[in-house]
């Protein structure tokens, strides 16, 4: 892991799902409300071919659709290079239609590897984690996606940020014919393939003497149901962080009714409180601030347009307040 300067201490970033079927009025949302890390938006709602498997499964030897259910015919090819493609991430190529001289960064993500290979299904009907030559070959895959992302990335900014997003990370760590040697495993040669920095996102309860030995650079994590999982972590997160590592602090609820409760405010309130804790059982609250992005909890596709909108406005604003306070620009 580097431990060069982090370049996005303190900014605001999205997780990547929005709720939009129009790309370009996403992507313009996405600017709007985070003006410093803009992460393109995947538009699940607008099709299928939008959703965690079949997004990135083009140019795959031997996928193919059936409905919603993305089949897997024999062996990936060992040299393919798949894309994205307009009609599979709209809100990619919108995004880079956008006006970006302003930003600060850009972030990319991929459907980890884990999370694929059990959305995919093999003929025989199992999901594909079941055959480890098919998994382990989708770890390279997706892997050359990120760095396929990263190249298009660079062109508008040198400070790119790739996520790998694992909601199956517990599945795998829990399934007997996997476990966490083969999730350590699978997870690290993903990441090979960049030279950006990497992050890795899961919405559970989040294990963090794994997650801290990874080959990530950001960890990403939901703050506003699992913030106080870090003062059983303390050791841990402080080597993380001492290592060059950062935090995703997802403390903006994507639930409509816990988020309609909630403000600026009171958000800062609880991630300042969250991490008091941390500063009394010996994190620095400069390392903390500096090694520290601001997020949604999660991906915004359950909410209306009008709710992910402020949701992404709510994460800038609790990051611009803690900006101001650490004396950052």
């Amino acid at each position: 892991m580097s431990t060069s300067q982090f370049p996005f201490s303190l900014m605001a970033t999205g997780i990547g799902s929005m709720p939009h079927t129009d790309a370009g009025e996403a992507a313009a949302a996405v600017v709007r409300a985070l003006p410093n890390l803009p992460a393109w938006p995947q538009l699940v709602r607008s099709s299928p071919l939008e959703g965690m498997a079949a997004q990135f499964a083009e140019g795959i030897t031997g996928v193919r659709m059936e409905e919603d259910q993305v089949i897997q015919e024999g062996t990936p090819g060992e040299h393919d290079y798949p894309t994205l493609s307009p009609e599979r991430a709209a809100g990619f190529f919108a995004l880079l239609q956008q006006d970006l001289t302003g930003v600060r960064g850009l972030k990319g993500q991929v459907t980890g590897a884990l999370t694929f290979s059990y959305q995919v299904a093999l003929e025989s009907g199992r999901p594909a984690m079941a055959d480890m030559r098919v998994a382990r070959r989708y770890a390279q895959l997706l892997g050359r996606v990120g760095e396929w992302q990263e190249s298009q990335l660079r062109k508008h900014t040198r400070n790119v940020l790739i996520f790998f997003d694992e909601p199956m990370l517990d599945q795998a760590l829990a399934d007997p014919k996997v476990g966490p040697t083969v999730t350590m495993d699978i997870l690290s040669s993903v990441v090979v393939w960049l030279r950006a920095r990497t992050g890795l996102h899961c919405c559970a309860a989040p294990r963090w003497d794994f997650l801290t030995r990874l080959p990530y650079h950001v960890l990403s994590f939901d703050t506003y149901r699992y913030g106080e999982t870090t003062e059983m972590a303390v050791a841990p997160l402080r080597d993380f962080l001492s290592r060059g590592g950062a935090i995703a602090w997802g403390v903006v609820p994507t639930n409509s009714d816990e988020l309609a409760r909630e403000s600026v405010e009171g958000l800062e309130g609880l991630l300042e409180r969250t991490w008091g804790r941390l500063v009394d059982l010996g994190i620095p609250r400069a390392l903390l601030e500096r090694q520290a992005l601001i997020t949604p909890a999660c991906g915004l596709a359950n909410l209306t347009p009008q709710e992910a909108e402020a949701a992404l406005a709510m994460a800038s604003g609790v990051a611009a307040r803690l900006r101001a306070r650490a004396g950052l620009a």
